[in-house]
């Protein structure tokens, strides 16, 4: 439903509706839906995890908004996250144990996707994604109208833009061309794709961007991918504005850059079963570098938050290396199973000019019985696989000629609930003349 500085978006065709939760902005009810999520922290060869599910609501708005969540269950205590928005809702109880919270947002709020945690329970929650109010693109444009669905894949064509508006569905797969964009409020969603486990180990990821140059993704959300969400291979300027992602299944990595130059993340959500933004090199002398986020929020249930590696050298490239990376401004909603912050070096890669600024780390959860490292940051610059690093494998490392980590800068990292109290490793090769000129600055438990 529309009004002047409000678009509150239905149920896309072929989602769940979210039992027990109503969504109100403004007092125009908005559509929840359900979508999985994989709230395990453990590896199982036989891909036996027990999915669950999240709820999600998306409207776009100006100015200010009164947000109004019901429940048809008791709430005592609701945390909203970003912790940063400084959000403090009031709480309504009834009668007949439902719950009214109601709170204002505002888009002068950094961050424009939300985590509604109901009694301290990060496994019930409500996902808020908002945005500013925009036009329809011009042009050269796919459209997947509102109230729709669309189950097939599609190629863009040099020039297009697919715009797959609010309460739109798109079940199919995106190929991108030079100067293409996706752009929208609907979904992405890889429900009907067949995933490892389904399908001998071969999936296929829902948003391919593979050899392209000026490729945008503004607004939309893709979710219940297969595996990677976005593989973005040798490619060259490539921008991700306000994109969500949730993904659930083995080995579906959010964001994940091999070999490609001048990628740009900013002001993203990304809840991972893997690796959420990953950075890697597969491709013979083709480096990646010069990438760039910046304002994200990350939630990752298994794996690392933001990594570089472990295959940095896939191509067996002559001189091979990796730099210019920079991750500013992220907040880390809950860190559950390895680092944050990491780089594994597992071939012989120079990795250098990286920085990682202004990271704020909400909660560090590292269960005991599970596979996971209690570490918030890792560094290695040593062959991957059981041998040298629990829980990794020897497919990982291509050479064995080991490469260098240097002039790396961690400044302003904090972390706010640290339930586990996680440490960090910093592991070389060579007695530490591998690793060299790596700058702490005001960063947490970090002891010189």
């Amino acid at each position: 439903m529309y009004k002047e500085k409000l678009r509150a978006y239905d149920i896309p065709p072929g989602k769940r509706i979210a039992e027990g939760i109503s969504l109100f902005a403004d007092d125009i009810r908005v559509g929840v839906f359900f979508t999985e999520v994989n709230n395990t922290h453990i590896w199982r060869q036989d891909f036996g995890w027990t999915l669950s599910y999240a709820a999600v609501g998306i409207f776009d708005f100006e100015d200010k908004v009164n947000v109004r969540v019901h429940t048809e269950f008791d709430v005592e205590t609701v945390t909203i996250r970003p912790l940063a928005a400084d959000i403090k809702p009031v709480i309504n109880h009834y009668e007949d144990g439902t719950t009214d919270i109601l709170f204002i947002l505002s888009d002068s709020v950094t961050f424009g996707q939300y985590s509604v945690e109901f009694n301290n329970d990060r496994n019930n929650t409500l996902f808020i994604f908002t945005g500013r109010l925009q036009a329809e693109p011009e042009g050269d444009v796919i459209s997947i109208n509102a109230g729709t669905a669309l189950y097939e894949d599609i190629k863009l064509k040099e020039g297009q833009t697919l715009y797959i508006e609010g309460g739109a569905a798109l079940y199919g797969r995106v190929f991108f061309a030079d100067n293409t964009r996706i752009c929208g409020r609907g979904i992405v969603d890889g429900s009907h794709h067949a995933n490892w486990a389904w399908n001998i180990k071969r999936a296929f990821y829902p948003i391919a961007i593979r050899e392209c140059k000026n490729v945008r993704l503004e607004g939309i959300s893709i979710l219940n991918p297969p595996c990677w969400v976005c593989g973005v291979a040798n490619s060259d300027y490539v921008y991700f504005d306000n994109v969500k992602i949730i993904s659930a299944k083995a080995n579906s990595d959010g964001i994940s850059i091999q070999s490609s130059r001048n990628v740009y993340i900013d002001n993203c959500f990304i809840r991972t079963w893997d690796d959420s933004i990953v950075v890697k090199s597969y491709l013979f002398n083709v480096n990646s570098h010069d990438i760039y986020v910046n304002n994200c929020l990350i939630w990752t249930d298994l794996a690392q938050c933001m990594e570089i590696g472990f295959e940095t050298n896939k191509g067996k490239s002559d001189k091979p290396q990796m730099y210019n990376i920079e991750f500013r401004n992220v907040t880390v909603l809950h860190q559950l199973h390895k680092a944050s912050i990491s780089i594994h070096n597992a071939d012989d890669t120079e990795v250098f000019n990286v920085l990682w600024e202004n990271i704020t780390i909400e909660e560090i959860d590292v269960p005991e019985n599970g596979d996971g490292w209690n570490i918030w940051l890792d560094f290695t610059n040593v062959p991957a696989g059981d041998f040298s690093i629990p829980g990794s494998t020897p497919r990982w490392t291509t050479v064995l000629k080991r490469g260098s980590i240097h002039d790396i800068t961690i400044r302003n990292v904090k972390v706010i609930d640290d339930k586990s109290k996680a440490s960090y490793r910093i592991w070389s090769s060579n007695d530490g003349s591998d690793i060299y000129n790596i700058k702490f600055e005001n960063a947490y438990n970090y002891r010189q």
